[in-house]
């Protein structure tokens, strides 16, 4: 964000990001506390989450925004975070399993070759090529899309995704099963 954010409150900041995006594509927006979220028709959505650099600390940490809105609050604050280091660390603790990678792109590969879906598709930022590296990462994306069907019809907040990250990176280990099996039971 740019420095005309740098004096303002949380809830001016969502409030300003929520504004901007509403119309965008015809897609539903909807302001949350920490973020702004858009809608797709197919249910999947995007969450964009404002944040303000914290100079002179460790490599893009920052603060996000938390205010429930619409008017601001005593109770509005700015939340430590860094993502980026997040991702050094969760990328440190899965590392790449090559045979989990193998088996899952030479399946990827048919599954899209037999299935080509009609749908509209509404352009997002360049992506990375979906690869699932580690079985980790894998049991991640299942507890995630798990979270997401059985908490669609309720109200209220769902489990956030960095706690799930936090604990599949902490349950992953170095390697594949076999390996740490072949270790342990010589």
């Amino acid at each position: 964000m740019g420095d005309e954010f740098l004096s303002k409150s949380p809830n001016y900041i969502l409030t300003e990001l929520e504004k901007a995006l509403i119309g965008y594509r015809g897609l539903t927006v909807v302001r949350q506390t920490r973020c702004v979220t858009i809608y797709y028709a197919d249910n999947m959505h995007l969450d964009i989450s404002p944040s303000l650099r914290d100079w002179g600390t460790p490599e893009r940490q920052s603060v996000i925004m938390h205010a429930r809105g619409p008017k601001t609050s005593d109770e509005d604050f700015e939340v430590p975070m860094n993502a980026y280091g997040f991702v050094e660390w969760y990328k440190e603790k899965t590392p790449i399993e090559k045979r989990v990678v193998e088996a899952f792109s030479s399946r990827w590969q048919i599954a899209q070759d037999r299935a080509r879906a009609d749908a509209d598709v509404d352009p997002v930022p360049v992506q990375t090529q979906f690869v699932v590296k580690n079985t980790a990462t894998l049991a991640l994306q299942l507890l995630k899309r798990h979270r997401n069907i059985r908490y669609a019809s309720r109200s209220g907040r769902m489990p956030p995704s960095v706690l799930f990250s936090y604990y599949c990176a902490m349950a992953a280990s170095s390697g594949n099963a076999a390996s740490r099996f072949k270790k342990h039971h010589r």
